[in-house]
């Protein structure tokens, strides 16, 4: 299976755009702000949207994205005024202050009024975090199921951000029963990080494993490096009458996922195109510290929680940690 890198990230850090900010919530995962800004071009790509709002959106990269991939009006909202003072910053740097609009404002009433084609969103999905960026409820999929019941009826493609540990299946089958269709799903595997591994989130995910509504793989528990791993999905959905329901076919990959782990979802098919692919962190050993690396200029940046601050010494360019 392919590895996944950071570029998506380094495109912008490498311009002095910031991923967090000292006492903001901005920062919750690399791997979630990667796999998202990933997720938005493709929708971009896709869909060729004119317009797109992007629910939470944190530092703002991910709705950089947008614009830069075409989209002529975009907003941004958030509801932490940090985030949204960040991704202010952020936009202004990457000069797209012409085509993005930030709110902070809870996202419901910020889109009274507005009428984006397209709406992209990675809402907190991880099982009784505890931390308010991150937390999706007793099984992760309250935010989720709260945007998707609450979408404005003028947009009509929706890309999501999802975890395998935040009820995949219901999620799957409450996008069919609102109409939503799944035209294109990408399934990134990550290591557990600094949330998920949270003695109350992992008491959470051990209940939900054995009811079939959270799916990742760990290694036995007599190893000597216990290592988790679960699967951020990337799903990209059109309003349609037909009903394709994945529910299935993502069961049966997140089984063997689950039992085999990476190896499991090689030759992954399913009925729609899906991109599985790994990030280096999740390949081997134990599970990564919450620092990362990023170039940015001036040298590169330790960023630690949700802090921002200078690495005096040191090479390399790759984000190596998660935070959820």
């Amino acid at each position: 299976m392919k590895e996944l890198g950071f570029e998506a990230l380094r495109r912008w850090t490498s311009r002095g755009l910031r991923l967090s900010t000292a006492g903001g919530s901005a920062l919750r995962s690399m791997d979630d702000t990667n796999s998202f800004t990933l997720l938005v071009r493709r929708a971009l790509e896709l869909t060729s949207a004119r317009s797109a709002a992007d629910i939470g959106c944190g530092c703002g990269i991910p709705t950089i994205e947008a614009a830069a991939g075409g989209a002529r009006q975009v907003l941004g909202v958030d509801i932490d005024a940090t985030n949204v003072k960040l991704a202010r910053s952020n936009v202004l740097r990457a000069n797209f202050g012409d085509r993005i609009e930030l709110r902070c404002a809870d996202w419901i009433h910020a889109l009274r009024g507005a009428s984006p084609e397209l709406i992209v969103t990675n809402p907190p999905y991880v099982p009784q975090g505890v931390h308010p960026a991150v937390d999706g409820g007793a099984d992760g999929a309250d935010a989720i199921r709260a945007i998707v019941d609450m979408v404005p009826d003028t947009a009509r493609h929706l890309a999501l951000l999802f975890g395998s540990i935040s009820n995949p299946l219901a999620v799957l089958r409450h996008l069919d029963e609102r109409g939503w269709q799944i035209c294109w799903l990408a399934g990134h595997v990550v290591p557990f990080g600094r949330y998920t591994r949270q003695p109350v989130t992992l008491a959470a995910l051990r209940r939900l494993k054995l009811a079939e509504r959270a799916w990742f793989h760990e290694t036995p528990a007599g190893s000597r490096d216990v290592q988790r791993k679960y699967i951020v999905f990337g799903a990209l959905a059109t309003r349609s009458a037909a009903s394709t329901s994945l529910e299935d076919a993502v069961a049966g990959l997140l089984t063997r996922f689950q039992r085999a782990g990476i190896p499991g979802l090689e030759g992954a098919a399913l009925p729609v195109p899906v991109e599985c692919r790994v990030y280096r962190a999740a390949l081997a050993g134990p599970a990564p510290r919450a620092v990362a690396k990023v170039i940015a200029p001036g040298g590169l940046r330790r960023v630690a929680a949700a802090t921002c601050e200078p690495l005096p010494n040191g090479r390399g360019d790759e984000l190596v940690a998660t935070d959820a």
